[in-house]
Protein backbone atom coordinates (compact mmCIF):
# COMPACT_ATOMS: atom_id res chain seq x y z
CA UNK A 1 0.00 0.00 0.00
CA UNK A 2 2.80 2.43 0.85
CA UNK A 3 4.38 2.06 -2.59
CA UNK A 4 1.03 2.59 -4.25
CA UNK A 5 0.49 5.67 -2.09
CA UNK A 6 3.73 7.19 -3.34
CA UNK A 7 2.72 6.62 -6.96
CA UNK A 8 -0.64 8.24 -6.28
CA UNK A 9 0.89 11.24 -4.50
CA UNK A 10 3.63 12.21 -6.94
CA UNK A 11 2.84 15.31 -8.97
CA UNK A 12 4.73 14.51 -12.12
CA UNK A 13 3.93 17.97 -13.48
CA UNK A 14 5.97 19.43 -10.60
CA UNK A 15 8.90 17.21 -11.55
CA UNK A 16 8.52 18.34 -15.15
CA UNK A 17 8.83 21.95 -13.98
CA UNK A 18 11.92 21.09 -11.94
CA UNK A 19 13.39 19.63 -15.15
CA UNK A 20 12.73 22.97 -16.92
CA UNK A 21 10.18 21.20 -19.10
CA UNK A 22 12.66 18.62 -20.42
CA UNK A 23 10.63 15.72 -19.02
CA UNK A 24 7.57 13.92 -20.33
CA UNK A 25 5.44 12.75 -17.37
CA UNK A 26 4.71 9.03 -17.39
CA UNK A 27 4.13 5.99 -15.20
CA UNK A 28 5.38 2.97 -17.12
CA UNK A 29 8.85 1.48 -16.81
CA UNK A 30 9.28 1.05 -20.57
CA UNK A 31 9.48 4.42 -22.35
CA UNK A 32 7.32 5.45 -25.32
CA UNK A 33 8.39 4.28 -28.77
CA UNK A 34 9.97 1.16 -27.27
CA UNK A 35 8.24 -2.14 -28.16
CA UNK A 36 6.17 -3.16 -25.14
CA UNK A 37 5.33 0.31 -23.83
CA UNK A 38 1.69 -0.03 -22.64
CA UNK A 39 -1.08 2.05 -24.17
CA UNK A 40 -3.45 1.45 -21.23
CA UNK A 41 -4.15 4.34 -18.84
CA UNK A 42 -1.79 4.68 -15.89
CA UNK A 43 -3.09 2.75 -12.85
CA UNK A 44 -2.56 5.73 -10.52
CA UNK A 45 -4.22 8.43 -12.58
CA UNK A 46 -3.25 10.67 -15.46
CA UNK A 47 0.45 11.63 -15.03
CA UNK A 48 -0.38 15.02 -16.58
CA UNK A 49 -3.07 15.73 -13.97
CA UNK A 50 -3.11 16.58 -10.27
CA UNK A 51 -2.29 13.68 -7.93
CA UNK A 52 -4.75 12.19 -5.44
CA UNK A 53 -2.97 13.14 -2.22
CA UNK A 54 -5.94 12.38 0.04
CA UNK A 55 -6.29 8.82 -1.21
CA UNK A 56 -2.53 8.38 -0.90
CA UNK A 57 -2.63 9.48 2.75
CA UNK A 58 -5.43 7.00 3.42
CA UNK A 59 -3.35 4.16 1.97
CA UNK A 60 -0.40 5.06 4.20
CA UNK A 61 -2.66 5.00 7.25
CA UNK A 62 -4.12 1.64 6.20
CA UNK A 63 -0.63 0.23 5.68
CA UNK A 64 0.28 0.95 9.31
CA UNK A 65 3.52 2.61 8.19
CA UNK A 66 2.65 6.20 9.06
CA UNK A 67 5.45 7.70 11.13
CA UNK A 68 8.08 5.30 9.75
CA UNK A 69 11.53 6.92 9.38
CA UNK A 70 12.60 6.93 5.72
CA UNK A 71 16.01 7.88 4.33
CA UNK A 72 15.86 9.26 0.79
CA UNK A 73 19.08 8.97 -1.23
CA UNK A 74 19.94 11.54 -3.86
CA UNK A 75 22.66 13.19 -5.93
CA UNK A 76 24.00 16.74 -5.79
CA UNK A 77 23.51 17.68 -9.43
CA UNK A 78 20.58 19.71 -10.76
CA UNK A 79 17.74 18.78 -11.21
CA UNK A 80 18.29 15.47 -9.42
CA UNK A 81 18.83 17.17 -6.06
CA UNK A 82 15.59 19.12 -6.59
CA UNK A 83 13.76 15.91 -7.48
CA UNK A 84 14.83 14.42 -4.15
CA UNK A 85 13.87 17.57 -2.23
CA UNK A 86 10.39 17.34 -3.75
CA UNK A 87 10.11 13.57 -3.23
CA UNK A 88 11.11 13.91 0.43
CA UNK A 89 8.47 16.59 0.95
CA UNK A 90 5.82 14.30 -0.56
CA UNK A 91 6.79 11.45 1.77
CA UNK A 92 6.48 13.77 4.75
CA UNK A 93 3.07 14.96 3.55
CA UNK A 94 1.98 11.32 3.41
CA UNK A 95 2.90 10.79 7.05
CA UNK A 96 6.41 9.36 6.89
CA UNK A 97 9.38 10.90 8.72
CA UNK A 98 11.60 11.36 5.67
CA UNK A 99 15.12 12.79 5.65
CA UNK A 100 17.67 13.09 2.85
CA UNK A 101 21.05 11.46 2.36
CA UNK A 102 22.74 13.41 -0.45
CA UNK A 103 25.86 11.90 -2.01
CA UNK A 104 28.38 13.17 -4.52
CA UNK A 105 27.53 12.18 -8.08
CA UNK A 106 30.82 10.33 -8.51
CA UNK A 107 30.01 7.78 -5.78
CA UNK A 108 26.21 7.80 -5.81
CA UNK A 109 25.31 4.74 -7.86
CA UNK A 110 28.12 2.58 -6.49
CA UNK A 111 26.98 3.48 -2.96
CA UNK A 112 23.29 2.71 -3.42
CA UNK A 113 24.26 -0.39 -5.42
CA UNK A 114 26.18 -1.80 -2.47
CA UNK A 115 24.25 -4.33 -0.37
CA UNK A 116 25.72 -2.90 2.83
CA UNK A 117 24.02 0.44 2.12
CA UNK A 118 20.58 -1.15 1.76
CA UNK A 119 18.86 2.09 0.64
CA UNK A 120 15.18 2.46 1.47
CA UNK A 121 14.35 4.76 -1.43
CA UNK A 122 15.84 7.47 -3.61
CA UNK A 123 16.57 8.71 -7.09
CA UNK A 124 17.61 6.58 -10.07
CA UNK A 125 17.38 6.85 -13.83
CA UNK A 126 18.36 4.79 -16.86
CA UNK A 127 19.46 5.49 -20.44
CA UNK A 128 18.96 2.58 -22.79
CA UNK A 129 21.98 0.81 -24.22
CA UNK A 130 19.94 -0.65 -27.07
CA UNK A 131 16.24 -0.42 -28.07
CA UNK A 132 15.04 -3.60 -26.38
CA UNK A 133 12.78 -3.95 -23.31
CA UNK A 134 15.25 -6.44 -21.84
CA UNK A 135 17.75 -3.59 -21.43
CA UNK A 136 15.39 -1.91 -18.95
CA UNK A 137 14.23 -5.06 -17.20
CA UNK A 138 17.74 -5.77 -16.00
CA UNK A 139 16.76 -3.27 -13.29
CA UNK A 140 13.87 -5.47 -12.10
CA UNK A 141 15.40 -8.88 -12.70
CA UNK A 142 15.84 -10.85 -9.48
CA UNK A 143 18.75 -12.81 -10.96
CA UNK A 144 20.64 -9.54 -11.48
CA UNK A 145 20.79 -8.70 -7.75
CA UNK A 146 24.40 -8.68 -6.56
CA UNK A 147 26.28 -7.49 -3.45
CA UNK A 148 28.18 -4.70 -5.22
CA UNK A 149 27.39 -2.61 -8.31
CA UNK A 150 23.81 -3.81 -8.08
CA UNK A 151 21.38 -2.05 -10.42
CA UNK A 152 18.20 -3.67 -9.16
CA UNK A 153 18.08 -1.01 -6.45
CA UNK A 154 14.68 -2.11 -5.11
CA UNK A 155 15.87 -5.73 -4.99
CA UNK A 156 12.75 -6.82 -6.83
CA UNK A 157 12.48 -10.59 -7.10
CA UNK A 158 8.93 -11.26 -8.21
CA UNK A 159 8.11 -14.80 -9.48
CA UNK A 160 5.67 -13.42 -12.07
CA UNK A 161 8.32 -11.07 -13.47
CA UNK A 162 10.90 -13.85 -13.52
CA UNK A 163 8.51 -16.21 -15.31
CA UNK A 164 7.79 -13.60 -17.98
CA UNK A 165 11.46 -12.72 -18.44
CA UNK A 166 12.39 -16.37 -18.90
CA UNK A 167 10.06 -16.44 -21.92
CA UNK A 168 10.83 -12.98 -23.30
CA UNK A 169 14.60 -12.70 -22.93
CA UNK A 170 15.39 -15.35 -25.60
CA UNK A 171 13.28 -13.64 -28.30
CA UNK A 172 15.62 -12.11 -30.94
CA UNK A 173 15.53 -8.35 -31.42
CA UNK A 174 14.32 -8.90 -34.98
CA UNK A 175 11.17 -10.55 -33.60
CA UNK A 176 10.31 -8.07 -30.84
CA UNK A 177 7.08 -7.08 -32.55
CA UNK A 178 5.74 -10.61 -32.03
CA UNK A 179 6.00 -10.31 -28.23
CA UNK A 180 5.36 -6.57 -27.78
CA UNK A 181 1.95 -7.28 -26.23
CA UNK A 182 3.53 -9.66 -23.70
CA UNK A 183 6.07 -7.00 -22.71
CA UNK A 184 3.20 -4.52 -22.35
CA UNK A 185 1.29 -6.91 -20.06
CA UNK A 186 4.40 -7.33 -17.93
CA UNK A 187 4.97 -3.58 -17.76
CA UNK A 188 1.36 -2.99 -16.70
CA UNK A 189 1.78 -5.57 -13.95
CA UNK A 190 4.97 -3.86 -12.74
CA UNK A 191 3.20 -0.49 -12.65
CA UNK A 192 0.35 -1.98 -10.61
CA UNK A 193 2.80 -3.49 -8.13
CA UNK A 194 4.46 -0.06 -7.74
CA UNK A 195 7.96 -1.46 -7.35
CA UNK A 196 9.22 1.82 -8.79
CA UNK A 197 7.66 5.27 -8.82
CA UNK A 198 8.22 6.16 -12.46
CA UNK A 199 7.92 9.91 -12.91
CA UNK A 200 8.64 10.39 -16.61
CA UNK A 201 11.01 10.28 -19.54
CA UNK A 202 13.88 12.72 -19.96
CA UNK A 203 14.05 14.85 -23.10
CA UNK A 204 17.40 15.84 -24.60
CA UNK A 205 16.87 18.92 -26.81
CA UNK A 206 19.40 20.00 -29.44
CA UNK A 207 19.96 23.50 -30.78
CA UNK A 208 21.57 23.62 -34.21
CA UNK A 209 22.69 26.29 -36.61
CA UNK A 210 20.55 26.71 -39.72
CA UNK A 211 23.75 25.97 -41.63
CA UNK A 212 23.49 22.31 -40.55
CA UNK A 213 21.52 19.77 -42.59
CA UNK A 214 19.17 18.58 -39.88
CA UNK A 215 17.89 15.64 -41.97
CA UNK A 216 21.34 14.06 -42.08
CA UNK A 217 22.21 14.58 -38.40
CA UNK A 218 22.00 11.50 -36.18
CA UNK A 219 21.42 11.65 -32.41
CA UNK A 220 22.15 8.47 -30.48
CA UNK A 221 20.10 7.82 -27.29
CA UNK A 222 23.24 6.86 -25.35
CA UNK A 223 26.17 8.53 -27.13
CA UNK A 224 24.19 11.59 -28.25
CA UNK A 225 25.77 13.43 -31.21
CA UNK A 226 27.09 11.34 -34.07
CA UNK A 227 29.44 14.02 -35.38
CA UNK A 228 30.30 12.01 -38.51
CA UNK A 229 26.69 12.47 -39.71
CA UNK A 230 26.62 16.27 -39.42
CA UNK A 231 26.81 18.09 -42.75
CA UNK A 232 26.63 21.70 -43.85
CA UNK A 233 23.74 22.66 -46.09
CA UNK A 234 24.85 22.95 -49.68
Amino acid sequence: MARQAVNLALDRRALQRLASGFLTPGCYFLPPQLPGHPTAPCPYGDPNAAPDLNKAKQLVQQSGLAGTPVTVYGETRTPRRQYVDYYTSVLNQLGFHATEQILQDSVYFTTIGNASTNPQTGFADWSQDFPNPSDFYLLLDGTAIQPVKNQNFSKVNDPQIQSSLAKLYPVPATQLSTVASQWAQLDQYVAQQAYEAVYGYEQVPKFMSNRINFNSAVFHPVYYNDWSSWQLNS
